[in-house]
């Protein structure tokens, strides 16, 4: 089976699917909505998806095998 993305917005149906938005919709994918650099932490924000485990890496150089956990997100059900 070929992949598929019904909406045309660059992710698999499959990907929507594990992801939690529409493959209908071109403006329902997920997307960091902002990033804010502090004097000692940085906050990333995106909208979550019920029953989601969200983690967050950091790599200095974007290599392979240079990235790290720095966070693990729940959202609620």
């Amino acid at each position: 089976v070929a992949p598929v993305d019904t909406d045309g917005d660059g992710f698999l149906d499959s990907e929507e699917a594990v992801a939690g938005t529409s493959p209908t919709n071109p403006a329902d994918f997920f997307k960091v909505q902002s990033v804010t650099y502090g004097a000692s932490n940085t906050t990333i924000s995106f909208n979550s998806i019920a029953s989601r485990t969200y983690k967050i890496y950091y790599s200095q150089d974007l290599s392979a095998g240079s990235w790290s956990l720095i966070a693990t997100l729940s959202s609620g059900p």
